[in-house]
């Protein structure tokens, strides 16, 4: 099963706000739409959050509004809910990061949520990873990547490219690539304790492999550890 997740730090003026509005069963309304009635969008937690041996792990269903058109109708307004699940770290390595397993276009919509919940958009900063000035930190900690994204080439035909195979950075493609032409590389794929993993630059982590999938927490956590420790990690947005 494939899963992917997107990583956020926890402002530490915001962090005992968030907890206490993740953690316990709860139903907000953040905001409405209007149709032939009032149709209330809310964020939804139905469990008390669950502990492991990382944090929290909370179970969190959001109402995300759609526009819909039928023959009879015309055009209307609804909502969907969605579910995702948000890991809050409390360890001393990576304690305040906060990630949300879901797509990216829901975990733009579980941000908006909080953000309006909380009426502050200055809860939380994104993370970046720096996949590109730290490329070799991360190859050394993490092992050979085994495909590699590159955009952003001064190049006037080509500005992005896409590489697989072993020891890329041996290839002259490589170095043409990145070295010659500037190329920003904007994610990486590797092997990482027997699973595929791709991580990119704006904090994205994503893995296809079934095994991945049921230690979610613990590998992001990991990932997130060594990342800090060799400073690959970006909040300054």
């Amino acid at each position: 099963m494939v899963f992917v997740c997107r990583v956020l730090k926890i402002m530490p003026r915001y962090d005992d706000q968030v907890k206490q509005l993740l953690k316990k069963p709860s139903e907000i309304v953040f905001d409405t739409i209007r149709q032939s009635e009032l149709i209330e969008l809310k964020l939804y937690i139905d469990e008390p959050a669950e502990e492991n041996d990382f944090g929290f792990l909370i179970t969190a269903y959001v109402d995300i509004p759609q526009t819909l058109w039928s023959k009879d109708t015309g055009t209307y307004s609804t909502k969907i809910t969605k579910k995702l699940e948000v890991q809050i770290f409390t360890t001393p390595e990576v304690g305040n990061y906060l990630v949300v397993f879901a797509s990216n276009i829901l975990v733009k919509e579980f941000v908006n949520s909080v953000t309006k919940i909380l009426n502050t958009v200055e809860w939380f900063k994104p993370v970046l990873i720096d996949t590109d000035r730290k490329e070799e930190e991360i190859r050394n900690e993490l092992g050979d990547f085994r495909r590699v994204y590159v955009k952003d080439m001064d190049d006037d035909l080509v500005k992005t490219a896409t590489m697989g195979g072993l020891r890329l950075e041996l290839s002259s493609d490589y170095a043409r690539y990145i070295r010659d032409y500037g190329g920003r590389l904007s994610a990486v794929s590797l092997i990482y304790e027997g699973n595929w993993m791709m991580i990119t630059f704006r904090g994205i982590f994503y893995s296809p492999s079934k095994d991945a999938e049921s230690r979610k927490v613990e590998i992001i956590h990991n990932l997130l550890k060594l990342l800090k420790e060799i400073d690959a990690l970006d909040t300054s947005s």
